[in-house]
């Protein structure tokens, strides 16, 4: 593939377009030769959904008392728009770059067989389509405003005196509409926007896992020659750190507001933990038909091919030699030795392509923001022994 077809295939990526990014652009939040975010756009987006908040409750006397919870005592607030959102902006930038990576690496490896390249390049056309989707974008601002009104028309999540709403029956601060139609909005929007980017490579992925890949059962890799698929996904970790964050403000709320007790969230972290591994890990699960298959064709073949060098070997080379004779040939023995350990090699292939290392990098991602709440009820060294365990 010429060098110009290679650069126009990488162009794609999930993240530079689709819901929103339009929008961002035209209020220049988004520099339009990047398509994705940067620093610049987590930055501006922080202080238009924390800024507005704060000057508005200390304008209404409501950023250190008045309420139960002042603003600035609202961990799960700060948290969501000064950690979060900035974070879910910021892993744009390296996500992006792997997935560049993986599209470069079929090509170029190469996986893709000379025959399937434009239903290569289709899927990837196809792929760009589906991530800008208008109806995506509607749908996905939809469900933000309608999961703020059910949040903010019943009870308070945090109790119902606040500083976005003083009392029970009482309407919204001035602050409290800010944040029911812009703070809020912006940060479920981000959050369900990278739901559907996963679910747009998940997609793409799907229809590349339908072509005619040239993977090997023995390849080092240990997953058919997909283990950079792997690696790809380490930066989306970078997406579990930030709802892991605000999750984890939102349980320490909890706890100093309300007297709940950390023992009462711990099941429920867990579970959103794992549902948030699982969406993560998604894209690489639509490989395990293909792996599958391999790891079983391969494991036939070289079963069959060990077993006839085998008995060529015994009756050729050992049957055959005199009681004082030669040793058989070290190259022979060597042949034989290598047989059985790409056998081996088969056994152990992965049929899902991440290794343990991928997972506990991602893993730890998640975990990390959650620490502060646990060391509350556990000694930080006793946190770190689990943590050294679970690494050795």
């Amino acid at each position: 593939m010429n060098s110009k077809r290679l650069d126009h295939l990488v162009a794609f990526s999930v993240t530079d377009g689709g819901p929103g990014t339009e929008v961002m652009k035209r209020l220049r939040l988004v520099r339009p030769e990047l398509g994705h975010g940067s620093a610049r756009t987590a930055l501006i987006l922080a202080i238009l959904t924390w800024l507005p908040l704060f000057v508005l409750c200390v304008a209404e006397g409501l950023a250190f008392r008045g309420v139960k919870i002042p603003f600035l005592y609202d961990i799960f607030a700060h948290v969501k728009f000064l950690i979060t959102i900035p974070t879910l902006v910021l892993a744009e930038i390296p996500i992006a770059a792997a997935l560049r990576a993986v599209i470069r690496h079929f090509v170029e490896a190469p996986l893709i067989d000379e025959k399937d390249l434009h239903r290569f390049e289709e899927t990837m056309f196809d792929a760009q389509r589906f991530r800008d989707l208008r109806a995506a974008e509607l749908a996905i601002l939809g469900l933000s405003y309608l999961l703020t009104y059910m949040a903010l028309s019943g009870h308070s999540f945090l109790g119902e005196s606040t500083w976005f709403r003083p009392g029970a029956g009482q309407g919204l601060t001035g602050a409290g509409y800010w944040y029911a139609f812009v703070s809020l909005p912006v940060y479920l929007f981000l959050i369900f926007r990278w739901i559907y980017r996963i679910g747009v490579w998940t997609r793409c992925l799907w229809k590349v896992s339908k072509l005619n890949l040239l993977l090997t059962p023995i390849h080092p890799d240990g997953a058919g020659g997909l283990a950079f698929l792997g690696k790809a996904t380490r930066p989306f970790g970078i997406i579990l750190f930030a709802l892991s964050a605000a999750i984890s403000g939102g349980i320490a709320s909890r706890v100093l507001f309300e007297g709940a007790r950390l023992e009462q969230f711990q099941w429920s972290y867990i579970t959103l933990m794992v549902f948030g591994l699982a969406v993560v890990g998604a894209p690489l699960m639509v490989f395990m038909p293909m792996l599958s298959r391999l790891k079983r064709q391969g494991l036939a073949q070289y079963a069959s091919a060990e077993s006839r060098y085998t008995h060529a070997f015994q009756r050729s080379k050992i049957e055959q030699l005199p009681a004082e004779g030669q040793l058989p040939d070290l190259s022979e023995v060597q042949t034989l030795d290598s047989l059985s350990n790409q056998f081996e090699r088969i056994k152990n292939l992965r049929v899902i392509p991440i290794g343990l290392a991928d997972f506990i990098e991602i893993a730890i991602s998640a975990i990390v923001p959650g620490l502060p709440l646990l060391a509350t009820v556990m000694p930080l060294e006793d946190i770190f022994k689990s943590l050294f365990k679970m690494l050795v």
